[in-house]
């Protein structure tokens, strides 16, 4: 016998089932096996069969109860964690197995690691985390080829001495020979020679502070003014720069080859004037302003 449902025909049985195993009953897209030991309840017109809520047995229940902390474990375990904490609080400062027992400097290259070392005077028989750092990196940029420095804890027992050091762009010369200046203005080495590819800047009356150190007031600005400009300028036109100074921020002055003279004014609008010159220095003349741009003057 087969059941009819729609479109399709359907057989009430698989090929070798036996009859009491139940009756394949089509409802629509679902389909149930009909067997009356199973006694299920009257099934909807849609949906799922509806089915008894069935309580959780006794080992259902005592298994989520496992699950759920108690507070005496709680409070063992908090003890247990502060306990810990303070006995690697009193590791750390109170004992000597974190005392320094090396330090390693990094980045020096006009100092060698015992110049920074020795400004740097680290204690040895000190646990790491009674080390002020901040300290030493200001004992170690004291220097003055150091522009900054950094220290560092590597535990158990190491210091690590980060250094950057200032770079030269250019030199002043002085009474005692010739200085190097970073971008800054400051002066931290001396050179016996002029270093080749750094342009020359001229110390006024005013800047003349520049070679023991930072200036302030307006000699550091013209300092910074005449060092801008000397960077900024063409490899063209720094190739035949003879120097550069600065009496005020707003008068940077360039001393070319051949006695010619730029008046650069400030230093504003650095690359449009770098752009001009080259051409502006064909025309024939010993004296060209370019601080009004976009008005030139050649004399």
């Amino acid at each position: 016998m087969t059941t009819t449902t729609g479109r399709e025909q359907r057989p009430d049985r698989y090929p070798g089932q036996p009859a009491d195993r139940g009756r394949l009953v089509h409802t629509g897209w679902r389909r149930f096996v009909h067997c009356p030991e199973l006694r299920l309840p009257h099934l909807p017109h849609r949906g799922r069969p509806h089915l008894p809520q069935l309580r959780p047995g006794p080992r259902r229940w005592f298994g989520r109860l496992r699950h759920r902390p108690s507070r005496r474990g709680l409070l063992v375990t908090t003890a247990v964690v502060v306990l810990l904490l303070v006995a690697g609080v009193a590791v750390a400062w109170f004992t000597p197995l974190t005392d320094v027992k090396s330090v390693s400097v990094v980045g020096a290259g006009r100092l060698d690691d015992g110049q920074v070392l020795a400004a740097a005077q680290v204690p040895r028989d000190r646990p790491l985390a009674r080390i002020d750092t901040q300290a030493i990196a200001r004992r170690i940029e004291a220097l003055p080829p150091v522009e900054s420095a950094q220290v560092h804890r590597l535990w158990p027992n190491r210091l690590l001495i980060d250094v950057h050091e200032r770079v030269a762009v250019a030199y002043a010369v002085t009474a005692g020979g010739f200085e190097l200046l970073d971008a800054g203005g400051t002066a931290f080495a001396a050179a016996p020679t002029p270093p080749a590819g750094l342009s020359k800047i001229v110390l006024g009356p005013v800047t003349r502070s520049a070679s023991a150190g930072p200036a302030p007031g307006p000699g550091r600005a013209a300092i910074r003014a005449a060092i801008t400009v000397a960077v900024s300028l063409p490899a063209a036109v720094r190739a035949i720069t003879v120097s550069v100074s600065a009496g005020t921020p707003e008068d940077v002055r360039l001393a070319l080859a051949k006695g010619r003279t730029v008046i650069w004014g400030s230093a504003t609008d650095n690359a449009a004037k770098g752009r001009i010159l080259p051409t502006l220095l064909t025309r024939p003349g010993t004296s060209y302003d370019v601080s009004g741009l976009p008005t030139v003057v050649v004399r």
